[in-house]
């Protein structure tokens, strides 16, 4: 369970910056708001990474299955 929460936060805080722009804040309050957001999520993604261990970062959030390569050799 704590594996799913640490991967979801990151994920629930990118999705929040979008609604930091329609509160009624100051617009240097809005940027500082959104930095600390994305600091916050870079933050939690990199702790889940750490969590899950190399393997299953590897195998969940490697790009290269994408374009048609296997990533093995």
């Amino acid at each position: 369970m704590l594996v799913f929460g640490v991967f979801v936060l990151p994920i629930l805080f990118y999705a929040a910056i979008p609604a930091v722009a329609a509160l009624f804040i100051p617009p240097g309050r809005k940027v500082a708001f959104s930095a600390a957001l994305v600091i916050g999520a870079e933050g939690t993604f990199l702790v889940s990474a750490l969590v899950l261990g190399r393997e299953a970062v590897r195998r969940y959030l490697d790009p290269r299955p994408l374009f048609g390569r296997s990533g093995e050799g």
